[in-house]
């Protein structure tokens, strides 16, 4: 009789035992730190930007963390599942603020394990040129594009546009003369011909337009086919091409 009795009381005990030890373990467990890491102040959408959470201290913290990754808009480039990820705005989201969070996998039950914050994004401002000429004498054209050298020069995070316009008037021997001189003030000045693109479209009138294009930037704002745009680097491979002659009969 005395045996049936001592059986279920160290049983109870044992679960007693076991109970504290399972609540003194989890009041001792320290949950992990989770912090975002977003560029400072507005970013420019279609540049992309990288994205970081930082997750510091914490007993059970494990080395195979998963990371989940979510926007409310524009789009994760590279890196979802780790802790850092490539992120671009699209165009719309222009003005707007992203919603950015970021989901741990790996982290104990009662810890937290998501974070969120906003990433503003800057209004577009109107597309304004650098500068626009119509037909010049050549020493003219010279100075305005060393105005465009420096300005290139002091802005290492652009590149260079040059909209060309022709007239259907106008001969190909002509304006194959005018991109020449261009061309060739380029290599004078030892200027860096892969920062510099043409576009050579026809117009009304003689015209050139100068851009300052940052990275990323939408040619469509300005009515250019970004797929047509020459580098300067390549000017003399295409120049047959860009400007035939009609054959004499």
């Amino acid at each position: 009789m005395s045996y049936s009795l001592q059986r279920p009381f160290s049983f109870v005990l044992a679960l007693l035992a076991f109970g504290v030890a399972a609540f003194a373990q989890n009041e001792h467990t320290e949950c992990s730190e989770l912090e975002l890491g977003l560029p400072r102040g507005v970013i420019q959408d279609g540049t992309p930007v990288t994205l970081l959470v930082k997750v510091t201290g914490g007993t059970a913290l494990r080395n195979d963390l998963l990371f989940d990754w979510s926007v409310s808009s524009g789009m994760i480039l590279d890196g979802q599942g780790t802790e850092a990820v490539t992120f671009k705005a699209v165009k719309k989201d222009a003005g707007a603020s992203i919603k950015i969070s970021v989901s741990v996998r790996g982290l104990p039950a009662n810890c937290r394990s998501e974070v969120t914050d906003v990433l503003p994004i800057a209004q577009r401002l109107p597309n304004e040129s650098l500068d626009s000429f119509g037909k010049l004498k050549p020493n003219d054209l010279r100075a305005r594009l060393d105005a465009f050298f420096t300005s290139l020069a002091d802005n290492p995070q652009y590149e260079g546009v040059l909209v060309i316009s022709f007239t259907t008037k106008q001969t190909a021997k002509y304006k194959r003369s005018r991109m020449d001189l261009i061309y060739s003030h380029i290599v004078f000045r030892r200027f860096v011909r892969k920062r510099i693109s043409f576009y050579v479209q026809a117009g009304p009138q003689e015209q050139t337009v100068v851009w300052q294009i940052p990275d990323g930037f939408d040619y469509s704002d300005i009515e250019i086919d970004e797929t047509k745009l020459l580098k300067a680097d390549g000017y003399l491979s295409k120049r047959t091409a860009l400007f035939p002659q009609k054959r004499k009969r």
